[in-house]
């Protein structure tokens, strides 16, 4: 691990540098790096705390996503906390981290819950193509998806096994005089190895992998939700039109209407006479208007039946004047005066 740090003492005069100079010096390199991974630390704590807490009460019932996203949440929290702890410690101690047990345990949880979290966005993929692209198949059960988060971080638990073979106190050259310093990586009996390369090569097939297969099912998801709004938006034009042509027709309807009731109102003017000498008045409608007319008070039948047919012409009215309510107010006065 070269820095500025060893440059300057490579060159430096002083015949008295230590490791433990070394480290202090690129310790205070590091405490940009220490502040930012400590924020990433607090907030993540805190966040994946509050998911599991949301999650975890009974207001939400269970589901699929409720079981997926606790899973996830405990996964990061875990990685925040040891991940996030080794990474401050390697930044303050980068040549004198000489505990073999901490950074084996911490490297395996490290690698389990990465490929944990992967497997489970990989089962969440599937999950949404599933409800999408194929909604009329049989769809993961609650037993199901509790069971593939069981899976998915047993199989990463495993497949993360040899990182715990593999990692452990690592010799490391400081740059200056000749001095080594003790570190976090891959020990001096497996570096450059066929196990070490294999298991590199895994993980890197591992990621691109995993990459492709959620690209490739979240392509077919977007194509499909784009599909879904077409099809959203030409039913919705569908229908626009189709009420446009029923407003059309019904005006037509209406306007017809109210010719044959103007029609009907002067063929009922015409068709009743009355006698000047008695005197008796009855509202008639006639061009939308309301009149008072002199009718023969001795025409009795004449009377009624011009009466009822004004009344009998309010009715028909009232069927058709829905879009104006005082046309039909005007019928109903007319048929109450007579």
């Amino acid at each position: 691990m070269f820095s500025p740090v060893s440059n300057f003492y490579e060159h430096s005069q002083n015949e008295t540098v230590s490791i433990e100079n070394l480290n202090e010096e690129l310790w205070i390199l590091h405490i940009p790096a220490v502040i930012f991974v400590l924020i990433c630390v607090i907030l993540g704590f805190f966040g994946n705390s509050l998911v599991v807490y949301i999650y975890s009460s009974k207001k939400f019932r269970r589901s699929n996503h409720r079981y997926f996203i606790l899973c996830l949440a405990f996964l990061d929290l875990i990685g925040c906390l040891i991940g996030g702890s080794h990474m401050t410690y390697s930044l303050r101690m980068p040549y004198l981290m000489t505990s073999t047990a901490i950074c084996k345990i911490s490297r395996y949880i490290h690698h389990l819950v990465n490929q944990g979290s992967a497997f489970l966005l990989v089962v969440i993929a599937i999950e949404r193509f599933n409800k999408l692209c194929r909604p009329f198949k049989i769809q993961f059960s609650h037993r199901q998806t509790r069971l593939q988060c069981v899976l998915s971080v047993s199989f990463s638990a495993l497949v993360s096994f040899p990182a715990a073979v593999l990692y452990g106190s690592s010799t490391i050259s400081t740059g200056v005089r000749n001095i080594t310093g003790t570190t976090c990586f891959i020990t001096d009996e497996f570096r450059g190895s066929t196990f070490s390369t294999i298991y590199m090569i895994y993980l890197l097939f591992e990621t691109v992998l995993i990459t492709i297969v959620i690209g490739v099912l979240y392509t077919f998801i977007i194509l499909k939700i784009w599909s879904y709004r077409n099809l959203a938006l030409s039913d919705s034009m569908h229908s626009e039109h189709a009420l446009q042509n029923a407003e059309s027709d019904g005006d037509k309807i209406c306007s017809h209407s109210l010719e044959e009731h103007n029609d009907n109102d002067q063929n009922l003017a015409r068709s009743n006479s009355i006698d000047k000498d008695s005197k008796m008045t009855c509202t008639e409608i006639k061009d939308g208007d309301i009149n008072e007319k002199d009718v023969t008070s001795g025409n009795d039948d004449i009377l009624a039946g011009k009466c009822s047919n004004t009344m009998h012409h309010a009715i028909n009215i009232g069927t058709i004047t829905f879009l104006g309510t005082d046309s039909l107010n005007r019928v109903k006065k007319s048929w109450k005066n007579c």
